[in-house]
Order: C-alpha cells, then sequence, then structure tokens
C-alpha cells in the first residue's frame, strides 16, 4: 500500500515552488498565532492590540482582490511576501508602541495580500484526494518543526540570530518562488465575479466555516495566552509554547491518515470540540506538573484537528480556476474571525479570568453552531469507487463530430479484467471505425445530447464541445471521470483552437494533447 502518492508527479522547479508555499505559510502561522503575541508582551502593550493584525488581513484581502485582475501572480506573490518577511526583521528592532501597533496592522494588510495566491500555487500538492490528508499532514508537521526552530532561535538573548534566519526564510521562499514559477503548474484563474460568487448557494455556508476556521483558533489562544499571563501557574508562557507547537508538530502526520479515513467533516468537528474542552482540564483534580502537560497537549491537538482539516476541504471545495479570488475571500472571513475571536476574548476577560468554566460553556455553545454548520457541508473525501476513478479508464478517443479521428490513447491502468471485458476491450479498440460508426449513429437516433452507451460491462462516456466530441471507454461509469471529461476537452478545445477551426486531420498536429492527458487522467488536479 503506498502511503504517499508518487514522487514524479513534480519536476524538481514545482517541488521549489511548493516549498516557498509552505516557507510562506510557516510565517504567517506563526506571526498570527504567536509572535504577534509576543512581541506585544515583550514591550508591555495589552495582548488584545493583536487585533489590529486581523483588521489588516481584512483590508488587505480586499485590496488584493481589485489587484488581483491587474498584476502577475508572481508579482503579488513577491511584493506582499517581501514586505511581510521585512516588516517581521524591523519589528524585532523597534520597541515604540505606536510604531509597532502601526506595523503589526501592515503584516496583516501584507499577509492578506498573498495568501490567495500562496494557497493557488501550493494547490498542485494535492494530486489525489486519496493522499491529500496525508500531504496536508506531512505540510503542516514541516511548517511546524520549522516554527520551533524559530521559536528556539527566538528564545536567544541577542536578536541578531532570529533576524538572520527570518532574512534566510524571506530571502529564501522569494528566490524558490521565483525560480519555480515556471513549472508551477498553476491553473489559470478566471476574473472574479462577485454576483457568480454570491450566487452560489453553497457560498454562505463556506463563508461561515471560513469564519469559524479564524474564530476557534484565535480564541483560545488568546484565552490561554491571558490565563498564564493573569495566573501564578507553575509553568510559564514559553513552556506553554514549546509544547502546543511540538504537539501539533508531532501530530499532524498521524492526524493525516485520519483525514484519509475519517473523512474532512468528522476530524474538524473532532477538533472544535477538543479545543472547546481544552479548558474543561483546568478543573481537574491534578497537579500543577500533570496540567502544564496536558493542557497545551490538548490544545495542540484540537488545534492539529481542526487547522488542518479546514485548510484542506476549502482548497478541494474550491474549483482550480477559482482558487487565488475565493481562498482570499475565505480568508477575509477567517479574518473577521480571528478578530472575532479577540473581542470576545475581551469582553469575557473578567469572568474567564476569575473561573475559566465561563468560557467553555461559550465555546461549547459555539461548536454546537459550528456543528449544525458543518453538517451541511458536503464531505470532499470521495467514496472509495470515486477515489480509484482511475483504474476505471481504459481508452480515451478524440473525434470531428464528423466521425474523423483526431487523437487517441490507451490509459494504462491498474484495473484487473476479466476474460470477457479484456476480449471486449480488443474488440472495440481494434474495430475503431466500427465503434465511432455505431457511437455517430446512436447521437444521430437520440432526441436529446447523448452522454453514455452501455455495452455489456463497459461504458462508454461521451462529452462534447463545439464540433469535438470525446469518448472514453470505462469499466464504470463515474461522476468523477465526466467532471475530468468536461474540464479537459474544454483546455483541448481552447488549445488547439486554430486547428480545429481549419478541421485539421493530421493527427501527429493533436499529439501535444498527450500532455494534457497527463495533467487530467493520471493526476487528480
Amino acid at each position: 500500500m503506498n502511503i504517499f502518492p508518487p514522487k514524479d508527479v513534480f519536476t524538481k522547479f514545482q517541488w521549489l515552488s511548493i516549498f516557498a508555499c509552505l516557507i510562506a505559510g510557516t510565517l504567517l502561522w506563526i506571526s498570527h498565532f504567536l509572535w504577534e503575541y509576543l512581541l506585544l508582551i515583550a514591550n508591555s502593550i495589552n495582548i488584545w492590540w493583536v487585533a489590529i493584525s486581523y483588521l489588516g488581513c481584512i483590508v488587505g484581502g480586499m485590496v488584493i482582490l481589485w489587484v488581483n485582475q491587474r498584476v502577475s501572480h508572481y508579482i503579488i506573490f513577491i511584493l506582499c511576501y517581501g514586505a511581510f518577511g521585512g516588516i517581521h526583521i524591523a519589528l524585532k528592532w523597534v520597541s515604540e508602541p505606536w510604531i509597532i501597533i502601526v506595523g503589526l496592522f501592515l503584516l496583516g494588510l501584507t499577509g492578506g495580500g498573498f495568501v490567495g495566491v500562496m494557497f493557488t500555487q501550493l494547490s498542485p500538492a494535492f494530486p489525489d484526494p486519496k493522499y491529500n490528508g496525508r500531504v496536508n499532514g506531512l505540510g503542516y508537521a514541516t511548517m511546524n518543526f520549522l516554527i520551533l526552530l524559530l521559536i528556539l532561535m527566538d528564545f536567544f538573548p541577542s536578536k541578531l540570530p532570529i533576524t538572520i534566519m527570518m532574512g534566510v526564510f524571506t530571502g529564501g521562499t522569494l528566490l524558490l518562488a521565483w525560480v519555480g514559477r515556471h513549472d508551477a503548474n498553476i491553473t489559470k484563474q478566471h476574473q472574479f465575479k462577485v454576483k457568480l460568487f454570491l450566487a452560489n448557494p453553497l457560498t454562505s455556508n463556506r463563508l461561515i466555516i471560513a469564519f469559524f476556521w479564524g474564530f476557534f483558533l484565535t480564541l483560545p489562544f488568546y484565552a490561554a495566552i491571558n490565563l498564564i499571563l493573569h495566573h501564578s501557574f507553575s509553568w510559564n508562557l514559553n513552556q506553554f509554547i514549546i509544547t502546543v507547537f511540538v504537539t501539533i508538530a508531532t501530530t499532524s502526520l498521524p492526524n493525516g491518515l485520519l483525514l484519509d479515513k475519517l473523512g474532512r467533516k468528522k476530524v474538524m468537528l473532532f477538533g472544535i470540540g477538543m479545543l472547546s474542552m481544552a479548558f474543561f482540564v483546568l478543573f481537574l483534580p491534578i497537579s500543577d506538573m500533570v496540567l502544564e502537560i496536558l493542557f497545551p497537549v490538548i490544545l495542540g491537538i484540537g488545534t492539529t484537528l481542526f487547522l488542518t482539516s479546514n485548510s484542506l476541504i476549502f482548497i478541494e471545495f474550491t474549483e482550480k480556476h477559482h482558487l487565488r479570488d475565493y481562498f482570499t475571500i475565505y480568508y477575509i472571513l477567517m479574518a473577521v474571525g480571528m478578530f472575532g475571536g479577540v473581542v470576545l476574548g475581551l469582553t469575557l476577560e473578567d469572568l474567564y479570568l476569575d473561573d475559566p468554566i465561563y468560557l467553555t460553556v461559550v465555546l461549547l455553545f459555539l461548536f454546537l453552531i459550528a456543528t449544525i454548520v458543518i453538517s451541511q457541508t458536503d464531505e470532499t473525501l470521495p467514496k472509495k469507487e470515486e477515489l480509484d476513478w482511475k483504474n476505471a479508464i481504459q481508452r480515451i478517443y478524440i473525434m470531428y463530430q464528423s466521425g474523423v479521428p483526431i487523437y487517441s490513447q490507451m490509459i494504462k491502468s491498474s484495473t484487473v479484467l476479466t476474460a470477457q471485458q479484456e476480449n471486449m476491450t480488443e474488440e472495440l479498440l481494434s474495430g475503431t471505425l466500427v465503434t465511432v460508426s455505431s457511437i455517430l449513429d446512436e447521437i444521430s437516433r437520440s432526441q436529446r445530447p447523448l452522454k453514455v452507451i452501455k455495452r455489456e460491462e463497459l461504458s462508454i462516456l461521451i462529452e462534447n464541445c463545439q464540433n469535438v466530441l470525446m469518448v472514453v471507454f470505462t469499466s464504470e461509469e463515474l461522476s468523477k471521470i465526466r467532471e475530468k471529461m468536461q474540464v479537459f476537452l474544454q483546455e483541448f478545445v481552447d488549445f488547439f483552437e486554430d486547428a480545429l477551426r481549419l478541421e485539421v486531420t493530421n493527427q501527429t498536429v493533436f499529439l501535444p494533447a498527450k500532455k494534457l492527458v497527463q495533467k487530467h487522467f493520471f493526476y487528480y488536479w
């Protein structure tokens, strides 16, 4: 059994592009949920000022939605991420409160600017839903081990080591992204249309989940840091931070297996439940020595379950050609949730600092609301037969509607066919002209567009676009194959537009279609 997808799915330059996104995500994650708090604490500024960074995320996302339509993908990433890293480094060396607060807003502004393009650039790292949970888990494990490295560097008395490391991370990310840009295999993004986005009946549900994504990641962290600062625990903030991130780093990969076995929704709900119940352990009759491990471990596991499942489900249910803009919108709603988490934490501060059970009650109530919303969302982990769609495909065939063939390709499959199926397949493929004639005849006799022809144990799926027919021989009719046929055929027609308009019949002209077949029918994305 393969644990991960084949290593040769990507070129070495694609790997560079993907790793650049991992580092960018690392700095974004540690910024919003750790360094901004530590910066405020170190300069004796109330931690609720972290909300100004989340406000910057909202503004930055709104601005970039307009810029996305006018500026190159990589220019946006390099400018926003470069500024993000530069501001981080600068804030390490300042102590003036007003400069720090302005810097936090700018961090949010620039972070909100590159999130959409970062996830678009990262999306090819998820080639197959069968493995996506594990790939996602591996990515988050890598990110959080890098975070642990940065945390240890930040504990040095001198600011120089962490400044150098931040410079290396920022410069290295920009270099990797630029070098790998040509092989990144990013789907061309469609122009964003507000009406089209809002017209989707699933939009409101997804926006609410995005809000909870930010809210449930922020409120527990904000409240936990507040409790540690105001209570005389035997353990300090540094111990808490290291324990939380060690937990996230070590549980991310096993959690990836859970995502691929149980599904994204169940893991997400388990995560919210653990985050909601984490503060309950503060009431257990146990020693501080046990509590200093148990509390951050539960918080860390809950964060792992919730964070990884959320990001994955958003990547999987967002159309590839809308990833950049839709993810920017989801991040705006996530920032609204983060801002709301700080506001609620500040509002309830007197209550939960006196008795943390109040926070548990509030979180459990919100957990029930989140459960209702998430339960109405489609599970993005397909059923087993859909996961194995590639094994069902036997041959792809493309022709003009007049019946003239222009391209065909056998798909190497691991499917074990019966002797009857093998004989039948050979007969169909050797008698290509007879098959084409039969298909055209059935299409002409059908009163409505013919989509499938059943031949004993074989299904012949049909899609058309303009003057081109695409025919796929499969062992069973699956919606995933139909979906990929539609996307492939549109790209085929766009790519060979001139040749198709002239109705060129020389099949060598269409040989480059092999790359399109490779893209759509050998890999999930």
